[in-house]
């Protein structure tokens, strides 16, 4: 009999230990941890991350985290069974500044960062050979050649450039004339490419002149538009020929080639825009704005908003057309107010002003958000509710970044969650996730203040346009293979 009941004990022993250690074993799976300071099992969070490079290393609290720990899916890293609480993340690579912050788990959820880019600790860079006194640059819109302006004394030129031989041909240059970048005014290639769209100051007063980039003529608009001032020149998105433009108030078509007779579209109008197959208009009695097929004369037009209240006074007026339901206005002069129109799934939020002493402003993408800045201030303004994290409230404005020295050349990144500018000589990121304070990096430092910086989102390539300089590039963001290669 004893040792029957030994025999029995020990069975019973072994049976509580199995289901004790299996319950640990299911609890831990189900992301259960016990916590010596609660005494209690607490069910635990975890991170997941999607960087750039994408092969990093990770430290939770100062403590590294072996990649045996943490799963791979979807080419981001997932780490589970984090105790709830604040912990503190770093990402690091070698050869890149690391990346860290505060990160609050909490029970059962993941904290998600699909947006890290670490910034190198030295960027090489390509240089573009015979480019020295370039002001700007402006891409051909299907080949690689570039467009430079260039100023020397009193004399303005326009060389195209093979990015490809490292060569170019000059085919303008007038003396007496100079570019006005501050006034929105920017060269335009045609549609075909085979004319650029040149604004100059001459004598004081803007003019624009057409240049055949084969080499053949160039030309003054205002001498083949006789009796008409025009002002606000584009290209029509949707021919290869042909230009819109203001004088005085009335929109004009003209087509540069054939009958060249300008076609009178519509009248009593401050600014415009094209967008997808529609001319936006804003009419100048009203504030409305009303769009009219492109292909048209004018006709069957569509009011789009109701009137707007506020008085721009003589300043220019600067208008951005995502699509109807998102619109955007600078006033170029006073205050530099900008007003956002936004007609979202919800609520029509109309025209509202978000910002004054802008100076640049430009949608992302996807038309979700609106990016603007001042001389030392950088925000953006939400179309849209954003689902992921980190999640923002449609109709919210975000400043982002506020400097005592002056900033310049705002723009997008290329994943639309990171803002490129220049302090000074450098050039630097700030992301938008606010989540613990904004992530700011230096990408690399020039000889000068930097007069452009352009992304050319095709090749993951910045290109740097300083003055007196060749121009200089860096691959940024770097392209990432299956494996982070």
């Amino acid at each position: 009999m004893g040792l029957s009941r030994f025999r029995g004990f020990i069975f019973l022993a072994f049976t509580l230990s199995f289901l004790v250690t299996a319950s640990l074993i299911i609890f831990f799976a189900l992301g259960y941890r016990y916590s010596l300071e609660r005494g209690v099992f607490v069910y635990s969070g975890s991170i997941t991350i999607s960087s750039l490079p994408k092969t990093v290393d990770l430290e939770i609290d100062d403590k590294p985290v072996s990649a045996d720990h943490y799963g791979i899916l979807n080419e981001t890293i997932h780490v589970t069974g984090l105790m709830p609480g604040e912990h503190t993340l770093t990402i690091s690579a070698p050869g890149y500044s690391p990346w860290s912050k505060k990160v609050n788990i909490q029970s059962g959820v993941s904290s998600e960062y699909w947006n890290v880019i670490l910034t190198r600790t030295d960027y090489p860079g390509v240089t573009l050979a015979d480019t020295a006194g370039t002001t700007r640059i402006y891409p051909h819109p299907d080949s690689d050649l570039f467009a430079l302006a260039k100023e020397h004394f009193n004399e303005t030129s326009v060389v195209l450039y093979d990015r490809n031989t490292q060569s170019g041909r000059e085919v303008f240059a007038r003396n007496g004339t100079a570019f006005d970048f501050d006034a929105g005014e920017n060269f335009e290639w045609s549609p075909n490419g085979k004319t650029i769209l040149l604004p100059l100051l001459e004598n004081g007063q803007r003019s624009y002149f057409l240049v055949a980039t084969d080499g053949g003529t160039v030309e003054k608009l205002s001498d083949i538009v006789p009796g008409l001032v025009p002002t606000h020149v584009r290209w029509n998105s949707t021919d290869d020929e042909a230009l819109l433009f203001l004088a005085q108030d009335s929109l004009y078509r003209f087509e540069i080639t054939g009958s060249r007779t300008p076609v009178l579209l519509a009248q009593h109008i401050r600014a415009y825009e094209i967008a997808d197959d529609f001319i936006y208009v804003m009419h100048s009695e009203t504030g409305v704005i009303s769009r009219f097929r492109n292909a048209s004369n004018g006709e069957n037009q569509t009011e789009i908003t109701q009137p707007i209240s506020t008085d721009f006074g003589a300043y220019p007026i600067v208008l951005d057309v995502y699509d109807e339901e998102r619109m955007a206005l600078l006033e170029q002069g006073g205050h530099k107010r900008l007003f956002a129109y936004n007609r979202a799934p919800r609520k029509n939020y109309g025209f509202q002003e978000i910002a004054t002493g802008v100076e640049s402003f430009q949608f992302s993408n996807d038309g979700k958000k609106l990016l603007f800045s001042s001389t030392n201030e950088i925000g953006v303004y939400f179309t849209r509710e954003w689902d992921v994290q980190p999640r923002r409230a449609e109709n919210e404005t975000l400043q982002i970044a506020r400097f005592s020295e002056p900033i310049a050349n705002v723009s997008w990144s290329e994943d639309y969650e990171h803002i490129l500018f220049t302090r000074g000589s450098t050039l630097k990121v700030v992301e938008l996730d606010g989540r613990s304070g904004r992530m700011s990096s230096d990408i690399k430092s020039f000889v000068a203040d930097p007069s452009q910086i352009f992304p050319l989102f095709s090749q993951n390539r910045l290109y740097i346009v300083v003055p007196g300089m060749d121009i200089d590039s860096i691959v940024f963001p770097e392209p990432q293979g299956l494996f982070g290669d």
